[in-house]
């Protein structure tokens, strides 16, 4: 894995009670999107994992992702690229039991913050 090919990590909300988080990490086999959605505060979710190509086409999905979310007026709350892995302990993230995440709203999301992250997002893909 190159300097360039760090797992991605991107978490938009809607409101404060909807969730959608895109990872693109490997695995044993190659490079996968992670996708995990649901209600903040809820158990419930759903978690689908995709398998790419190469890199590249994991960043034109992401891309793709940021896209349709801004669309649907999610806000984008935190984009990262890191070098860390994940492992199975991160398959929680942004699932509060009950009542840990009432009280909390993600900041507020202007247009112009949207179409930054989606500019940002297709530049990572050129």
């Amino acid at each position: 894995m190159t300097a360039t090919e760090e797992p991605l990590r991107y978490r938009w909300q809607r409101g404060d009670r909807r969730y959608y988080e895109a990872r693109l990490q490997r695995d044993l086999f190659g490079w996968v999107i992670v996708r995990i959605w649901g209600r903040v505060g809820s158990r419930l979710g759903q978690v689908r994992t995709v398998p790419v190509d190469n890199y590249r086409e994991g960043e034109a999905v992401v891309a793709e992702i940021a896209r349709r979310r801004a669309a649907r007026r999610y806000c984008l709350v935190a984009g990262q690229r890191t070098s860390l892995q994940w492992g199975p302990q991160d398959a929680g993230f942004g699932r509060e039991g009950p009542g840990e995440g009432v009280g909390r709203r993600p900041p507020a999301c202007a247009p112009a913050e949207a179409t930054q992250a989606i500019g940002r997002a297709r530049r990572a893909t050129r």
